[in-house]
């Protein structure tokens, strides 16, 4: 599987787009600076015991959330792990949160999550460029419950106070290891005003601030420190046991107690020299944060990680990765300098893009960009996805389309269903969705195919950087999953709420803005003596509110008792209208009335409620005139003779040899005719 990185930097953003086979997997857009990987010292603002959490101050326009398990160790044991054990338990995904599994390891539970299955891990060690200093247990939001941790007292002590005087490092924690979980209250761990060293494990989503935790990681290319660890981890992508147990070897020769070390992938095939500097460039690190902590006020910042040209080379430019593509002369250099000290052997795969077209569209990225943010997502068969994305959870729905199959109805969900895996895992990477997902898969009766299904997504998922993990399909053809999420999702980093509908997708369709002005033309009618009432809407809104041949409008005016004007303005949004009680006089002064006979030139267009010969066009200052043998005329200028004229309405025809090619562009309707016929009367007062 052919890979490749390209990196498109520009004044005020940086796009990271990740190919697999020349097809775009991942897309990452950054606009400001990072944080996630920053320690900060940071001040507890407020203790929350009924959310189990606290609230810091950490220097960021919003205040940080740390969770009680972010403070303790996963579990305490009565007796201290060994390091074989603690290997096992530690052995962490390439994002060096992430805990790793097997697909050997996955028991699939066909019954189904609401019967009480199993959830499936799915997970792989690739190194995720976006999540190194990532926390090692389950990803929540701050509105998300779990059990709490178990904890000492000494380790909360070094928790709060992680630089003591005369000290270069605290001292290490309890071992992370299998043990009895005992729940201890926010409020006995931290207290209001107390000054922390925290990591930010999430960045800020939307209205929430950054997740932290007080456990830290600090990776380097060939290893991750965990300073309050003791474990030894190496990664599970590493799996020829000799080459496992070298490295175990060299890392144990150098390795301090009181300081956990994952060894990661890249780290396969390389010399103690090459370890042994990326331990010490990673211990000095965290001593220089620690002197640093102790005389930085809370709250403030005291490690920021590298560049981030710097971090896509150290986590994400592998032995796997074929080419690295920058496309700024300036970033090469620094990405060439970079690899020549770390990894000189990838160094021929740098490349600079300097050909005529910009690099995403000389690689049609673009194109992939703009469709990743459309609900509707065709498979090559004809079938579809539809992702909506809501505050609680992502539904996925898989469709058959206009994919009909050979063989059964069986067969043709099951080839969908399929198909739909693949795409389902790349537009999850894609998109970058986290939390709760559920997929509505068609609905299969046969149990083989549900687990063809199951096994077929487990085995897409497996390239996902994101830890997963999912459900075996319901009775109702459901599969629950979740993945860590991490940050914004692409779609919201690139776009804005609808300022219109909210969010919602939805706006009020022009027959109901209509129905909204009538009901407000009543309300005034009882309570205002003015003869007139003057009305200005969208073309759309205006065509129902006067109704078919004026029929409508006319007996509103009748019940009312009101002359009613309606004028209309293209560039009005749909849901946009002002109601104005007045003379009737003034108004025609105003908005003058055309004269019976009166030939004019216009546009014609086809209206909501008009069927052919008819057609509609607007004239003067958005007055509504409907034409008797319009309809060969539409998208062309026309010359047409009033026959009838109204208040809100006229009625015409197209002068015998009128009609030009190319007409402006005129209001179009998007609902059925509501008339039956041809032939409409003649309209009378309105």
């Amino acid at each position: 599987m052919g890979k490749e990185i390209l990196v498109n930097i520009a004044n005020r953003e940086t796009r990271i787009a990740v190919l697999e086979d020349k097809l775009l997997v991942e897309l990452r857009v950054e606009r400001e600076d990072l944080v996630v990987g920053n320690i900060y010292k940071g001040r507890v603002e407020n203790v929350l015991p009924g959310m189990d959490a606290a609230f810091l101050d950490i220097g960021l326009e919003r205040n940080a959330f740390l969770y009680v398990a972010d403070i303790l160790p996963e579990y305490v044991d009565s007796e201290p792990d060994t390091n074989d054990s603690a290997e096992s338990v530690s052995e962490l995904a390439e994002d060096p949160g992430a805990q790793e599994a097997e697909h050997d390891d996955i028991e699939i539970v066909l019954s189904g999550i609401h019967a009480g299955a199993e959830l499936i891990d799915v997970v792989d060690d690739t190194e995720d460029i976006s999540m190194i200093a990532e926390d090692s247990s389950e990803s929540k939001d701050f509105d998300d419950t779990a059990d709490a941790e178990p904890e000492s007292d000494r380790v909360v002590k070094q928790a709060a106070h992680p630089a003591a005087k005369g000290d270069r490092r605290p001292q290490r924690r309890p071992q992370r290891g299998r043990g009895t979980r005992k729940q201890v209250p926010i409020q006995e761990l931290v207290t209001h005003r107390q000054e922390l060293m925290v990591q930010v494990v999430k960045g800020p989503r939307g209205t929430k601030g950054s997740r932290v935790s007080t456990r830290m990681s600090l990776p380097g290319r060939y290893l991750v420190l965990m300073p309050d660890a003791n474990n030894l981890g190496i990664s599970r992508k590493i799996d020829e046991s000799k080459e496992r147990d070298r490295l175990k070897r060299i890392v144990e020769k150098f390795r301090q107690p009181g300081y956990g070390i994952i060894v990661r992938t890249e780290a396969e095939g390389r010399q103690t020299a090459d370890l042994l500097q990326d331990y010490q460039m990673l211990v000095e690190t965290w001593e220089l944060t620690l002197a640093k902590a102790r005389t930085t006020p809370a709250p403030g910042l005291i490690y920021q990680d590298m560049s981030l040209i710097y971090t896509i080379i150290r986590d994400a430019f592998g032995s796997d990765v074929d080419k690295l593509i920058l496309d700024s002369p300036e970033d090469f250099a620094k990405a060439h300098e970079i690899v020549d000290r770390i990894s000189p052997h990838l160094s021929e795969r740098i490349h600079l893009y300097d050909g005529e077209k910009p690099m995403f569209e000389a690689y049609k990225i673009e194109d992939d960009i703009e469709r990743l943010l459309r609900r509707k997502v065709w498979l090559k068969s004809g079938g579809y996805l539809v992702i909506d994305q809501t505050e609680a959870l992502t539904s996925i729905d898989v469709n058959t389309g206009k994919f009909t199959g050979s063989t059964g109805l069986s067969e043709t969900i099951l080839q969908t269903n399929m198909e739909s895996t693949n795409e389902i895992a790349r537009q999850l990477r894609l998109r970058d969705i986290g939390g709760m997902i559920v997929l509505d898969f068609i609905d299969m009766d046969n149990a083989r195919d549900k687990k063809s299904v199951t096994d077929a997504l487990i085995r897409a998922l497996k390239n996902d950087r994101s830890r997963t993990k999912i459900s075996s399909i319901s009775p109702l053809g459901l599969i629950e999953m979740t993945r860590k999420r991490t940050r914004e999702t692409v779609d919201v980093t690139l776009t804005d709420t609808c300022p219109y509908c909210h969010g919602l997708g939805r706006i009020p369709s022009a027959e109901t803005v209509s129905m909204n002005i009538e009901r407000d033309i009543r309300k005034m009618a009882k309570t205002v003596t003015s003869e007139a009432i003057f009305v200005l809407a969208h073309p759309d809104v205006a065509g129902y509110f006067v109704g078919p041949q004026g029929e409508d409008i006319e007996r509103l005016e009748r019940q009312v008792q009101r002359s009613i004007y309606v004028r209309s303005d293209i560039n009005w949004h749909i849901e946009k209208y002002e109601i104005e009680p007045g003379v009737a006089a003034r108004i025609e002064q105003a908005h003058p009335l055309p004269k019976r006979g009166q030939i004019v030139e216009t546009a014609v267009t086809k209206s909501m409620l008009s069927t052919p010969p008819w057609a509609t066009a607007y004239c003067l200052d958005g007055y509504q005139m409907d034409i008797t043998n319009g309809a060969k005329n539409q998208g062309q200028n026309a010359r047409v003779r009033i026959t009838n004229v109204g208040r809100s309405l006229a009625i015409g025809e197209v002068v015998s040899g009128s009609g030009s090619p190319k007409a402006p562009s005129a209001p179009q309707g998007g609902k059925q005719d509501r008339s039956s016929g041809s032939k409409r009367p003649q309209p009378t007062a309105a």
